[in-house]
């Protein structure tokens, strides 16, 4: 239907599809979340930014575009059909559509978060706080929403990876800790080790049903920021080595826990509930920094913000405890609840 949010298992029927079907699907499900998503932009806060509201014109548009194309009659047209959309939405933008490219949507919304901070010293213990906060998780789900429907109705062969498929949890782990201690050593010239463990009788080789780029991204920021933490909190002290980080898996019949543990001194206290706050960073870099040769290995604060939506996006959860001057601990919660259904905020 339309209007309707799926299930991991039928969002990879759909990428199987026909391709008549899936242009259909195409020409009546995505404007639907794509006009959602301007609604959502319209009703919030952050409705006066230029820039914003520039970048989710293209919203409008594709809408439009989509809901006048012909109906396709036979498999030659809806081919053509799935052809010009996918080039058309991803042009231009790194293969990406307009609304899940970081440089476009993403950079224009943290850049009005900041000026909003610059006119309120009291941002963070202010109701406009709360309603920017409201305002942007359901706007960023909505557009993960768009980014998913249409990856799997126009599935790219060179980039399976944003498709709903079976893989291993522990080898994605795996490659995702070799990425966090690359960029380390290029940007840092050291890396603490990231050992990987599994809890219990996990089996390493068991394979789950999920997003895997929602899962990359997510694993990619705890382990990149537990990294830096140590890395900082040992700079400090003045020590000549690194102390470990940790991951750990586990496995129960409907979900999957992996646990990223450092020693990098803990989220102070005072600023532990804006963690998962839009563009808040504890790096000195804003987003009015990018692009001017800064750290790109901290950012400017939308990373475990975005983290939060990809881990709640199919019922999952992103959790933090933390030791106050030994560490943290992040756990990502995955649910694989075959009747788990997106968690798109559709007009209600």
């Amino acid at each position: 239907m339309p209007g309707s949010a799926y299930t991991l298992p039928q969002l990879r029927s759909i990428s199987r599809a026909s391709p008549l079907h899936r242009a259909e699907l195409l020409r009546s499900a995505l404007p639907i979340r794509l006009r959602r998503t301007v609604e959502l932009h319209n009703q919030g806060p952050l409705a006066h930014s230029l820039k914003l509201r520039q970048v989710l014109t293209q919203y409008t548009k594709v809408a439009d575009a989509l809901e006048s194309a012909a109906s396709p009659k036979d498999e030659a047209e809806a081919e053509h059909l799935l052809a010009l959309s996918s080039r058309d939405l991803r042009k231009g933008y790194g293969q990406r559509i307009p609304m899940f490219s970081g440089g476009n949507e993403t950079h224009a919304a943290a850049l009005a978060v900041e000026r909003l901070r610059s006119k309120r010293g009291d941002y963070y213990q202010s109701d406009l706080h709360a309603r920017v906060e409201e305002n942007l998780g359901l706007l960023n789900t909505a557009r993960v929403g768009c980014c998913t429907l249409a990856d799997h109705l126009m599935p790219a062969k060179h980039n399976r990876t944003r498709i709903a498929q079976k893989i291993s949890v522990h080898s994605l782990a795996r490659a995702v800790s070799s990425q966090a201690e690359a960029i380390c050593q290029d940007h840092y010239f050291c890396s603490p080790t990231i050992s990987l463990h599994h809890c219990g009788e996990t089996d390493p080789h068991l394979k789950r049903l999920l997003i895997p780029s929602h899962a990359r991204y997510v694993l990619f920021e705890l382990l990149k920021n537990a990294c830096v933490a140590t890395i900082r909190q040992e700079e400090g002290l003045r020590r000549g080595s690194l102390n470990p980080v940790r991951m750990s898996l586990e496995a129960g019949q409907e979900w999957t826990k992996v646990r990223v543990v450092d020693r990098g001194g803990g989220v102070p206290t005072h600023i532990q509930s804006n963690v998962f706050s839009y563009a808040f960073s504890t790096s000195p870099m804003q987003p009015s920094d990018m692009g001017r040769g800064t750290d790109c290995v901290t950012g400017c604060g939308v990373g475990l913000a975005l983290s939060m939506t990809f881990a709640r996006y199919m019922g999952g959860q992103l959790d933090m405890e933390v030791e106050d001057g030994v560490g943290s601990v992040f756990t990502l919660t995955l649910n694989h609840d075959r009747q788990q259904l997106e968690q798109f905020p559709f007009q209600t």
